[in-house]
């Protein structure tokens, strides 16, 4: 598994890591739905070099995602009792 998943994945953190970029804290709820720490404006998702690193189905990026089903916040005071 080791040499399948874990030494692939960390060839490219390390790749990512040397041209000076942050890797961010991440997590999965039991839904599969991700968490993520804190992005910068300026984010490279590696979300499929990874995958592809552990040979492992591409999947859609999260970029496009967000963009159709982004929800959508309120500033005003009665849209935060909602």
């Amino acid at each position: 598994m080791k040499a399948l998943i874990t030494d692939p994945i960390n060839s490219v953190l390390r790749q990512y890591l040397a041209q000076g970029f942050v890797v961010v804290d991440t997590s999965r709820n039991d839904q599969g739905e991700m968490t993520v720490t804190a992005l910068p404006a300026d984010t490279v998702d590696i979300t499929n070099e990874l995958r592809k690193a552990a040979q492992l189905p591409l999947q859609k990026s999260a970029a496009s995602e967000v963009a159709v089903s982004a929800p959508t916040v309120s500033t005003s005071a009665e849209g935060a009792k909602q």
